[in-house]
């Protein structure tokens, strides 16, 4: 459904490719989903959508 928001706990965590020097972003741990629970007609079609890590925006 459209009307509610879903998030996944988590960290994302930098770090230095050995050798190489490259940077390298990691999740390794993924908490469970959450979610709001906003009432939704049950008849409402489902919608594919992409889950995002809960808390703060990191930037890379």
């Amino acid at each position: 459904d459209e009307a509610n928001k879903y998030f996944f706990g988590g960290k994302i965590e930098k770090e230095i490719i050995k050798g190489w020097g490259y940077t390298r972003y990691t999740v390794k741990k993924i908490g469970p989903m959450a979610g709001t629970l906003m009432g939704v007609d049950p008849n409402v079609p489902k919608v594919d959508r992409f889950i995002t890590l809960g808390g703060e925006p990191y930037i890379i």
